[in-house]
């Protein structure tokens, strides 16, 4: 049973019935809204997107930054100073990729990247 906003009660069976008299769930929804659309989660298409080199550049720049991270930058210490420099730091090194991405590219697609 189920109690709509308006106050009339009614059951499941007779939702149903009125879903099969208008010809089904796929009536109430247009073809065209069905079709699935890209939305930017095309799963491993994403590897597509951009040519090989720019995957492998991203690669070792991230594999790099990580061990700059293990060996510099963990090692300081933990306080709030510190940790707004490693901030700046985190910073820097994002431009700088957008920089040298905007270099291998052009200024619209380094644009996006930031």
């Amino acid at each position: 049973i189920v109690r709509t906003t308006s106050g009339v009660t009614t059951s499941l069976a007779n939702i149903r019935e009125w879903i099969r008299r208008i010809g089904g769930m796929h009536t109430l929804i247009p073809h065209e809204s069905r079709i699935p659309r890209p939305d930017g989660d095309e799963g491993w298409n994403l590897f597509k997107s951009a040519p090989l080199s720019e995957w492998l550049i991203l690669v070792s720049v991230c594999v790099s930054i990580s061990v700059f991270d293990m060996v510099f930058l963990q090692r300081l210490p933990s306080t709030f100073a510190v940790h707004c420099a490693v901030l700046v730091v985190w910073m820097f090194i994002a431009v700088l990729y957008g920089i040298a991405f905007q270099f291998r590219s052009n200024e619209q697609m380094a644009l996006e990247w930031f």
